[in-house]
């Protein structure tokens, strides 16, 4: 499993960025509304594809932050990144950064 953190929003995005987790799963309703994750905000899954620049991160997600707790919980469903434009490492960890957002990727072992 991979967890991906957002730990950055990309300097070039145009897309309104959620201050909490709160707001951003209230603001959820449409692709076009919506906004993308807080800083802070987890999810962890399965890849369902290599991270790749050009292509979107496809997530077969197991868990994410709970807007309630601030923790992880159990909570499925699909997670889809705006595209990513570059993949890197700095200090032995990996990133990806999307249009919108930087995420830090790291091997996960959760279990519920």
């Amino acid at each position: 499993m991979v967890k991906l953190t957002k730990v950055n929003i990309n300097p070039s995005s145009q897309i309104k960025h959620a201050e909490s987790v709160r707001d951003y799963m209230e603001n959820q309703e449409s692709i076009l509304f919506g906004k993308s994750p807080p800083i802070e905000y987890c999810i962890v899954g399965t890849l369902v594809k290599d991270i790749k620049v050009g292509e979107s991160i496809l997530l077969n997600r197991q868990a994410r932050l709970d807007a309630d707790s601030g923790e992880l919980k159990r909570i499925s469903g699909v997670t889809i990144t705006s595209r990513v434009v570059k993949i890197y490492e700095e200090k032995g960890v990996k990133y990806a950064m999307t249009k919108n957002s930087v995420y830090k990727i790291e091997n996960c072992n959760l279990t519920f």
